[in-house]
């Protein structure tokens, strides 16, 4: 995994990132870091976008975090990165509460163009979403 503060610079000598296509200039982002509890101090939510290898590097990282209020949104989880995500944190003794979501790939698409440049062709139509945990809805009345 490439997770290194070189590969930051850019992002903070611009003061975010810079994003082309269906979005056009810069992009600010409040805090760039590599620390992991850095990242999610205060969070309302977590949204990890990471590739589904990199899913049980930050289950491991963000266990000892979790105090199970956040919600965790894993984008692209590609369908049952929830349940492997899980159970990653599980693997490394979080047993608290857990509420996620996962789509099965990007809510959009995009490439890296460059050092800090991004281009979003498009977001992704149709997008496939999972909760976990799943609740029924009640049945219906006649």
């Amino acid at each position: 995994m490439r997770r290194n503060a070189e590969r930051l610079a850019p992002l903070r000598a611009q003061g975010g990132i810079e994003a082309r296509g269906i979005h056009q200039g810069l992009v600010p982002i409040e805090l760039v870091t590599t620390d992991v509890a850095e990242a999610v101090d205060g969070a309302d939510l977590i949204m990890l976008v990471v590739p589904s290898v990199a899913h049980e590097y930050y289950a491991r990282a963000l266990a000892p975090l979790l105090d199970g209020g956040q919600p965790i949104f894993i984008n692209p989880g590609h369908t049952g990165g929830g349940l492997h995500f899980l159970h990653e944190l599980r693997s490394a003794g979080y047993r608290g509460p857990v509420r996620s979501c996962e789509t099965v790939t990007l809510t959009y698409i995009t490439r890296m163009e460059g050092a800090g440049i991004v281009n979003i062709y498009s977001y992704t139509k149709r997008l496939r979403f999972a909760a976990l945990p799943a609740r029924k809805p009640p049945p219906c009345s006649s």
